[in-house]
């Protein structure tokens, strides 16, 4: 096969609204150039690492179908369906109390597997620990037993840490002959340039909110409705959205409302007895973060005469703009909170922290 040659329509199947990867995957594979060290870079939960999957299933598949798509019936794609090839290792950020533990490692992988989009949460700090790299490099020191090579994956390889990293970098520096390292992130900033200088960069885009739309209509079984608001709210991301469905969702949805309406109401002691009562969990603080961030957006949309996403909060938005009718008030709110979901990545002091949420709000709404 030559460059330029047509991308058959199995190829990476489900994949199309990510073009520009998909056309410089298969152009690898085409020319006969898949190289050792690649790194999938793009928005967080848009399908970097499904991908990765999809292409290595198809690179292994001993029997491909006519329109290039991997046959799904060879015994090579059944493994990688199971995550149990043996050429293939799968890894991603988690606790050192669940990489050695048998039990909680292999319900950690299961929950990954039933949903590749979004990594498995987890009650301590997660990172690719040193031991995992011990692990690669241990697995990519024997040649593979099936055709293709070995592949190892690590989602989330912005959560290295220092040792691991440098730990790695040999690795990368001195491939083994047959292996093919893929990494992805969504904070590729965070990433040692000695790492990304080794690795080639395959760009993922945000999906379309029709795209995710329909993914949540078809997997969930949600109503058009629900699914374009859910859809609308994830910002692109499909993890996000899909996150969004779940009760826990609706449960910090339903504080993050109420939040903006005692801020609205100038209800000062409700707003300071939540400071004290929030839960301290990163999880939670990011994502009442992102709720009050959208529907903060939509009050400065609302200023503007826009039509909003939150449906489920037209009362409150509507009420916000009205009584604060200045758009930049309602664009330094937007400022406020998005520098506020920053810190939420670097572990807190969540009274102080919760304090700051009910300062802004209250000083950019009542």
């Amino acid at each position: 096969m030559s460059e330029g040659a047509k991308i058959p329509a199995g190829f990476c199947r489900g994949f199309e609204h990510h073009a520009g990867a998909r056309e410089f995957l298969w152009q690898t594979y085409a020319t006969g150039r898949v190289g050792s060290a690649y790194l999938f870079v793009g928005p967080y939960g848009v399908g970097k690492f499904a991908c990765a999957l999809e292409w290595i299933r198809f690179l292994k598949c001993t029997d491909r179908t006519d329109d290039g798509a991997p046959c799904g019936r060879c015994r090579s794609c059944r493994n990688i369906a199971n995550w149990d090839h043996p050429d293939v290792m799968i890894l991603f950020p988690m606790p050192k109390s669940v990489w050695e533990n048998e039990a909680k490692l292999a319900e950690a992988y299961e929950k990954f597997r039933e949903f590749p989009y979004e990594r498995p949460k987890f009650a301590q700090q997660a990172g690719i620990l040193i031991d995992m790299v011990r692990e690669v490099q241990k697995f990519l020191s024997t040649p593979a037993g099936t055709p293709g090579g070995k592949f190892v994956i690590i989602a989330d390889a912005h959560a290295m840490n220092i040792q691991a990293a440098n730990a790695f970098l040999k690795t990368l520096e001195e491939p083994p002959p047959g292996a093919h390292i893929i990494m992805t992130t969504h904070r590729a900033d965070s990433i040692l340039p000695t790492i990304l200088s080794r690795t080639q960069i395959v760009k993922f885009n945000a999906l379309k909110p029709e795209q995710i739309a329909h993914f949540l209509q078809e997997k969930l079984e949600l109503p058009p409705d629900r699914a374009a608001e859910l859809a609308a709210l994830g910002g692109g991301s499909l993890a996000e959205s899909v996150r969004f469905a779940s009760p826990e969702f609706r449960a910090i949805r339903d504080e993050a409302k109420a939040l903006l309406e005692w801020a609205v109401e100038g209800k000062i002691l409700p707003l300071w007895e939540w400071v004290n009562s929030a839960p301290k969990s990163i999880d939670y603080a990011s994502t009442l973060l992102k709720v009050l961030l959208s529907a903060s957006r939509d009050i400065m949309v609302k200023c503007a005469g826009g039509e909003t996403v939150n449906r489920d909060m037209d009362e409150i938005i509507a009420a916000a703009a009205k009584k604060n009718s200045s758009q930049e008030r309602a664009a330094q709110l937007v400022r406020e909170i998005s520098r506020l979901g920053e810190d939420t990545a670097r572990n807190p002091q969540y009274s102080l922290f919760y304090g700051a949420v009910v300062s802004a709000l209250v000083r950019n709404l009542s």
